[in-house]
């Protein structure tokens, strides 16, 4: 069953941080990688939704899909990243994210970093092979966006 956006009860208790009815949901069945309207599973809006941290863990114990991309080419590691929100960016690299995704304009998790002065969230994505020669879709790298 899902409301008139096309979200699910599990894509709501995740945007609610509702962790224990997660986990009632799962436990019956509900599809932990089902997409709504816009394409966003429940990993999608746990990481949209920065200190919603015991969200995501229960939703990736659980194997919620990482790479699964919106209608955007957007994956929860580049929603994490966008929101700045390193300890989210760590726990979905940990459950095995792939920071070289390009969404569908061709930027990587670094370059969302990048682009936008995310230090911090930049550093724990130049790890050995994060991509960092890709280019946009204007043929920019992550360098290219940093300098600019």
């Amino acid at each position: 069953m899902r409301d008139e956006q096309g979200s699910t009860a599990l894509h709501i208790a995740s945007i609610s941080n509702q962790t224990n009815m997660i986990e009632l949901l799962l436990s019956n069945g509900a599809d932990i990688n089902s997409q709504g309207k816009d394409g966003f599973t429940a990993l999608h809006f746990a990481a949209s939704i920065d200190g919603k941290l015991s969200t995501l863990d229960v939703l990736l114990a659980h194997g919620a899909d990482v790479g699964i991309q919106d209608d955007n080419g957007s994956t929860a590691l580049s929603i994490a990243v966008g929101d700045n929100s390193l300890d989210m960016v760590e726990a979905l690299l940990a459950g095995g994210a792939d920071m070289k995704v390009q969404d569908n304009a061709g930027w990587t998790a670094l370059h969302i970093a990048a682009s936008s002065d995310f230090k911090y969230v930049a550093e724990e994505l130049l790890a050995p092979g994060a991509g960092v020669d890709i280019r946009n879709g204007n043929g920019q790298t992550a360098l290219h966006m940093a300098v600019n």
